[in-house]
């Protein structure tokens, strides 16, 4: 890291970056993420430090070039109704110099975008620690 722009190096466009290699990665066909857009960060305390997650949400787009099978369309499940889908990235320690790599994974969370969602996910979330 000591070779990227210091207007880069920061925690929130390193989990937009770890967000981002995660959705190249996703094995879905005919889907395509781009202009990924920053919403809010959500914090939690825990007996690690204070861990940060950062919340995006961006389009997702069916590419009309399905496979074709026999002459018809595919059975690939059909495009989400939102036009939105959130990642999460993160969680990411305070206290540690900003990083690519989250303690724990990025989501790619298939949900629809709304203003409480980041509260709501921090709720479900199955590692949350209430100290």
């Amino acid at each position: 890291l000591n070779l990227f722009p210091r207007t880069y190096l920061t925690q929130k466009a390193l989990a937009e970056s770890a967000l981002v290699h995660q959705l190249a990665g996703d094995d879905e066909p005919g889907y395509r993420q781009d202009n990924i857009a920053f919403m809010t960060i959500r914090s939690r305390k825990t007996s690690r430090g204070i861990e940060d997650f950062y919340f995006f949400r961006y389009p997702t787009h069916l590419h009309r070039s399905m496979p074709k099978f026999a002459g018809r369309e595919s059975d690939h499940p059909s495009p989400p109704t939102s036009p939105w889908d959130v990642g999460v990235s993160g969680p990411f320690l305070r206290s540690h110099p900003p990083t690519v790599t989250p303690l724990d994974s990025t989501d790619r969370v298939i949900d629809e975008w709304t203003d409480s969602f980041p509260d709501d996910y921090m709720k479900r979330d199955p590692n949350k620690d209430d100290k």
